[in-house]
């Protein structure tokens, strides 16, 4: 294994962590307050991370650096959109949606 493999797989360990605590974090957030952009956030959060765990594995085990780097960009592009239609889809207010229901 060549030493970019190696960085590589580093980089992706502490990108798992920290993402993992963000997406756990999230995933409070949206069980405490039922509020659906949080929950997509974790969601995204999620294939980010599962797209760099997955990369890693694909890097350590294939026998060229595709096939981890198609499974990290993959799941990284869905985990960003999904973060991105939470951003966008705004606060959600029960008490506004009371009040036209």
């Amino acid at each position: 294994m060549n030493h970019y493999i190696s960085m590589i797989v580093l980089a992706n360990t502490v990108t798992t962590v920290a993402g993992g605590i963000i997406a756990l974090l999230a995933r409070r957030a949206f069980r405490r307050t039922q509020t659906g952009p949080l929950g997509l956030a974790a969601v995204g959060f999620g294939c980010i991370i599962g797209g760099a765990a997955g990369g890693t594995v694909g890097y350590l085990f294939s026998e060229t650096l595709m096939v981890g780097l198609l499974i990290q960009s993959v799941s990284t592009a869905g985990g960003v959109i999904l973060i991105l239609c939470s951003l966008y889809a705004g606060p959600y207010s029960p008490a506004a949606a009371e009040s036209t229901g």
